[in-house]
């Protein structure tokens, strides 16, 4: 379980460094983005969080019946930054607190 932890730690770092980059990048106005993932892929915010710095919100988006999934990097200037998306996500049970895996 230990070797899980930190694979998913390791994850969440690149996604993080990838979100950075991608403020950069191809970014829309939030409205556009959200009315793409909801309208076109039935995706909803499953996640959310502000990012060290407090200098933008990283959110996951997800389809549970089809799998589709985005994480999106809102910044202060109301732009949205669609950062990865893939195919196959699920929601996933907490791990009970005490216990490994």
């Amino acid at each position: 379980m230990t070797r899980l932890v930190l694979a998913i730690a390791a994850a969440v770092w690149l996604l993080m460094w990838l979100a950075g980059e991608a403020l950069a990048q191809a970014c829309l106005p939030i409205a556009d983005v959200e009315a793409v993932l909801h309208g076109r892929y039935g995706e909803s915010p499953r996640f959310q969080g502000l990012t060290e710095g407090l200098s933008a919100i990283w959110q996951a988006w997800l389809n549970e019946a089809t799998g589709t999934w985005t994480i999106v990097v809102l910044r202060p200037d109301g732009s949205a930054c669609p950062v990865i998306a893939g195919q196959m996500g699920a929601l996933v049970e907490p791990i009970p607190a005490g216990e490994e895996g």
